[in-house]
């Protein structure tokens, strides 16, 4: 266990770790606060969270890296959650059979995604906040000057 105190509320958080890396185990987990890890080491708040983490050192394949859902509840169901109805029973993969169908890449999508979860660009919003009324405007004209010089390869005067 790995505990300390969320700042966010005051409680007890941390870390448990089920098994040992290091160890004979062949699986092991790694359950802990999302929410603090995130504020720790990023400056990032997020909402409250918990992740569940289940390491598996014997019987994966790239078929189980690509679609963990089968391997994770495997594992995790029911002694840490239980597993949601339907997923699909999970089996050391012993053949080659498996292809993976890489999914289309639309770039507008994948740019919108980048900018509506960008923990920094949430960041760098809530520094504006503190400068005041003019804030946001100052980081917008900086943010333009940026994707001014990156897009046409100049430097503009301030």
């Amino acid at each position: 266990k790995v505990i300390s105190v969320r700042d966010s509320d005051g409680v007890l958080s941390g870390t448990y770790y089920i098994g040992s890396r290091g160890g004979a185990a062949k699986t092991f987990a790694r359950i802990y606060d999302k929410q603090l890890e995130m504020f720790e080491k990023r400056g990032i708040s997020i909402p409250p969270t918990t992740r569940y983490e289940i390491i598996v050192k014997e019987g994966c394949t790239l078929r189980d890296a690509s679609s963990p859902s089968s391997v994770f509840w495997h594992y995790a169901s029911p002694s840490l959650l239980k597993a949601p109805h339907g997923v699909p029973a999970w089996s050391k993969a012993l053949d080659a059979g498996w292809h993976y169908d890489r999914p289309e890449r639309v770039p507008a999508e994948v740019l919108k995604r980048l900018i509506e979860q960008s923990g920094q660009l949430k960041r760098m919003v809530e520094i504006a906040d503190e400068l005041g009324p003019s804030g946001s405007s100052y980081l917008q004209v900086l943010m333009q000057r940026e994707l001014t010089k990156r897009l046409t390869g100049s430097n503009p005067r301030s």
